[in-house]
């Protein structure tokens, strides 16, 4: 491509020939035809009129063509000044421009030679002369602008052939005309001319002229040959090339010429380029699938990518950043120069303006050249890591964005291409994959290990565990045991008991001597049924033959959904037993001491299981004897109504063990007879602070109960007569809906009735009815119409008085904005002043504040309808601490005497002519005001407007 500096320089030179060449070619010409003598030409030579003409044309032509290709200048210069379509528009234009100013210029050539002869000298010229020397100027014209017009083209060409020419700006077919038909008829037409003037014979001196032209045809000839050799140079280098797909590249197809030929040239170097970027892809493919075999873990996977990276696209540093799981954050994982880090070296939020976040959510690949213009580019990155332009991919796998690949430059002039961006998407899409799969086989690993720890856990749990544990099969079979297992049931081994049949061993006679049946294994029983069992006291036996007491839960192992076996967990409560008994012998002590006591007294174990109670507590249970109590539960007293509670009870005082003090209970006594108690629950724990039980106290307040009940009684009297006004107050609210519905309903029927006949009055009977007639009819439609508004307006009235006020905060800003709005859409060719005050915020009911202001600046909207300029303001302010709210207009005003009647239903203070309205607006309103425990109240002047203010309770 050539430089700015030379395209200028050729550009002028040809330009400068351009406007050369004619003037002589054509003056010689002029002599050889004998228009004018050799005397005459120089005679007009050394006038100043020619002179200054082809010097002047000259020095407009060498001004004007270098601004117009200015552009192109530019573009040379630094193609990222100048748009490709502005070059583009500028060469296409340049034929229109090249020929309209040069025909002008040769056009007008003829008339300043004549006219400088006929003055200067004493040339006299005929009409024939004006012909003859603008048929000299029109193929002086041909012969010398078109080689030159071809030479420029061509220069187009060679320094625009890095532009994609997309359409010829001159065809093959045009040069072809030129040369094969165009130029030999005009050099017949020039020895047509040297003819006319001789003597008609073939003499020395026309074969001379004759070979001159011929000569000068031949050589415009070969320039439109070498035009074509430069067209076709592109396509002849690859018939030339060997190997289209070198390690140097495709070859030199870059359009030399803006015709069919340069068109095709572009095409078919885009077509190889391409080809040669899948090639490239593909080899990075390749490059990428051998350090997937080689890698292996996905850190090593990952800083093949970078180094890949590297070669995909120019660039100083390259970064792979991968999806946080947990968090929406992207991670800088790895970078060019340093490892790969899955803590991350640093962390993009999704939120947050980068080129890497606007990939990874476009799912779409970017490439900015000025970081510093472009809002995508995060400025915390540009300045860390010094960003002048930026190249990122998505990496998508599996239909899912899982990162991004992408490359910086610190270069300020640096500019990533086409291929560069289809290179590093091509990348892209393979290293996704591979990370992708890379990351599937690093979590199966990390399943895999975690499984091992977990089982070396369990492991570790049952090997350390006080509690005995084991697990059996379906038939019973032993398929582990832990440590404290074998030492509990005396055995020296695991391997005493895997695979012998558990309920032989420890379930081999029952604690009255009978034999252990199969069919008694509640842990089987359990387990075929689904269920998880628990067993409180249960024998098992030692392998030298003695037995003990345990407590054992078991769990059915389920695999697929199936059961096929049973974890048991028991453990050895010999010594809770000889505990409980302990606790036995000393509640024999305290009976005597208790039953003294005149407040009923009771102890359980920590399942609820009465130990022990006073005389009193058993008398009150029916059972009478203390005795009769031990071993029962709460379900078992008959209380059953109390009995789920009282247990939780229990539970809550042990498991916290706290104190529970004086509270009051209801109790159902198997008489059925309601009676209330007062209890007080406290914990018992044994000498290591262990909870062993729990104490109870209680005795019955009912007669205080009773009291208690009176005094409510008299209170719930008093909410009866509470009730009554209010059940009254209903019917009334009942009465005024019927009301409403009998005024919606029974009212709106006739006025429709008397509107519909009057209309059709008007429109069938038409011409029986005078002019007094129609006016009476139109006032009876409009009298209907009107009350129909009034009774629309009294309902509205009637809901604001009955409806539910539900409060919450209301932006009236935004609800009067709303209003003002859909007044300008009702008469939109008023022009009024209308002020809302932003960040207005009440607490009120939504609906009802929205009536407030539509009535108020709909008011202020009518009564400025006369005033220029209208002005209406809504807004707030502090009056006695208080938050004042006011609708201020410049209208029509009224007299203050006259304000006390506003607020009251039909109360008007203009005529319905002048201003429409029913007067039932203001005092809706004041209603909706009232309701919120607030007041209005109006200051106004006749013909000074109106301000209406309301406080908010």
């Amino acid at each position: 491509m050539l430089q700015a500096v030379e395209f200028r320089r050729r550009f002028l030179n040809l330009i400068l020939l351009t406007w050369t060449i004619p003037p002589v070619f054509g003056l010689l010409f002029i002599i050889f035809i004998r228009i004018l003598s050799p005397e005459q030409l120089i005679g007009i030579l050394f006038t100043p009129l020619e002179p200054i003409y082809i010097v002047g044309w000259l020095l407009f032509a060498l001004w004007y063509f270098p601004r117009y290709v200015r552009p192109i200048h530019a573009w040379l210069d630094d193609s990222g000044k100048v748009a490709v379509s502005t070059v583009l528009e500028i060469m296409r234009r340049f034929s229109l421009h090249y020929w309209g100013i040069f025909l002008v210029y040769l056009l007008l050539a003829p008339a300043s030679v004549i006219i400088s002869a006929v003055i200067y000298t004493d040339y006299v010229a005929q009409p024939v002369d004006w012909f003859r020397i603008h048929l000299v100027a029109l193929i002086v014209s041909i012969i010398v602008g078109l080689p030159i017009f071809f030479q420029i083209l061509d220069l187009f060409g060679r320094a625009l052939r890095d532009i994609e020419f997309v359409r010829a700006h001159i065809t093959v077919k045009t040069k072809v005309f030129l040369i094969g038909a165009l130029v030999p008829l005009l050099i017949d037409t020039m020895i047509v001319q040297y003819y006319w003037t001789r003597t008609g014979f073939f003499s020395f001196e026309t074969f001379v002229v004759w070979l001159f032209l011929e000569l000068l045809a031949i050589g415009g000839s070969l320039i439109f040959v070498r035009s074509f050799a430069q067209s076709l140079a592109p396509l002849q280098s690859v018939i030339n090339s060997r190997n289209v797909f070198g390690e140097t590249g495709p070859p030199d197809l870059a359009p030399k010429s803006t015709d069919e030929l340069g068109v095709l040239a572009t095409g078919y170097h885009k077509l190889l380029e391409e080809l040669r970027v899948r090639n490239d892809i593909l080899a990075l493919n390749n490059r990428l699938l051998r350090s997937v075999e080689e890698s292996d873990n996905l850190g090593s996977l990952i800083d093949s990518v970078i180094k890949l990276g590297r070669d995909a696209a120019s660039g100083d540093v390259v970064f792979l950043l991968l999806k946080d799981e947990t968090e929406d954050q992207l991670i800088g994982v790895a970078q060019t120069n340093t490892g790969y880090d899955p803590a991350g070296h640093f962390r993009l939020s999704l939120d947050e303006a980068s080129i890497a976040v606007w990939a990874y959510q476009k799912a779409e690949s970017v490439a900015v050249n000025d970081s510093a213009s472009d809002s995508r580019v995060s400025p915390r990155m540009r300045e860390k890591f010094n960003v002048h332009a930026a190249l990122a991919s998505p990496l998508i796998a599996d239909g899912k964005t899982i990162g991004v690949l992408m490359t910086i430059s610190h270069d300020p002039e640096h500019r990533y291409s086409s291929r560069e961006v289809t290179l590093l998407e091509g990348l892209a899409r393979e290293a996704a994959l591979a990370i992708n799969t890379a990351r599937l086989k690093e979590q199966r690993r990390q399943a895999e290990e975690a499984e091992a720890e977990r089982e070396k856990q369990v492991r570790l749990l049952l090997d350390s565990t006080a509690e005995a544990i084991y697990g059996v099969d379906l038939e019973g079979i032993c398929t582990f045991v832990n440590p404290a297992c074998v030492q509990m049931l005396g055995y020296e081994t695991e391997e005493d008991l895997l695979g012998k049949n558990m309920h032989d061993l420890i379930h081999h006679t029952l604690p009255d001597g009978k034999p252990y049946a199969k069919e008694d294994c509640l842990v089987r029983h359990a387990t075929l049924a689904g269920e998880s069992s628990h067993v409180d006291n249960e024998v098992h036996w030692r392998a030298d033959g003695s037995s003990f007491p345990v407590e054992y839960w078991s769990h059915p192992i389920h695999r697929n959904n199936e059961i096929i076996g049973t974890v048991v967990t028991f453990f050895d409560i010999s010594e809770r037993k000889k505990a409980e008994a302990k606790l036995q012998d000393t509640q024999k002590m305290l009976q005597l001491v208790l039953d003294t006591i005149p407040v009923r007294v009771f102890w359980k174990n920590v399942e609820s299981i009465y130990l022990g109670c006073n005389r009193l507590f058993a008398e009150d249970s029916g059972l009478r004897d203390p005795e009769k109590i031990v071993g029962k539960t709460d379900f078992d007293m008959g209380w059953k109504e109390q009995a789920e509670l009282y247990r939780a009870d229990d539970q809550n005082v042990m498991q916290a063990g706290i104190r529970k003090l004086n509270y009051e209970e209801p109790q159902t006594t198997l008489d059925g007879k309601q009676i209330w108690l007062e209890t007080s629950k406290i914990p018992l724990t044994d000498q290591d602070g262990g909870v062993i039980g729990i104490l109870g106290t209680y005795h019955d307040i009912t007669d205080r109960k009773h009291a208690e009940e009176e005094l409510a009684n008299y209170r719930e009297h008093l909410e009866e007569l509470v009730a009554m006004r209010t059940a009254e107050l209903e019917a009334v609210n009942k009465e005024l809906e019927s009301f409403s519905y009998s005024v919606s309903h029974d009212l709106r029927s006739p006025l429709r009735a008397i509107d519909g006949f009057s209309q059709t009055l008007l429109e069938e009977y038409a011409d029986k009815l005078d002019a007094d007639g129609h006016q009476y009819l139109d006032r009876v439609r409009k009298a209907a119409q009107r009350m129909g508004v009034l009774i629309d307006d009294m309902l509205k009235l009637s809901r604001v008085t009955r409806s539910e006020i539900k409060r919450e905060m209301v932006d009236l800003s935004a609800l009067g904005l709303q209003v003002v709005e859909e007044l300008q859409k009702h008469e939109p060719q008023r022009q009024v002043n209308i002020t809302v005050m932003p960040g207005i915020i009440a607490k009120g009911d939504r609906s009802l504040l929205q009536i407030v202001l539509e009535n108020l600046l709909g008011n202020a909207w009518k009564y400025t309808g006369g005033v220029q300029p209208a002005n209406i303001e809504f807004g707030t302010e502090r009056l006695d601490n208080k938050t004042v709210y006011f609708v201020q207009d410049n209208g029509i005003g009224f007299d203050m005497q006259y304000a006390n009647k506003l607020f009251t239903p039909f109360q008007r203070l203009h005529s319905s002519e002048e201003f429409p309205g029913t007067g039932i607006g203001l005092a809706t309103v004041a209603r909706i005001i009232a309701r919120h425990n607030g007041r209005i109240w109006v200051e106004a002047e006749p013909n000074q407007g109106a301000c209406f203010r309301f406080t908010l309770g």
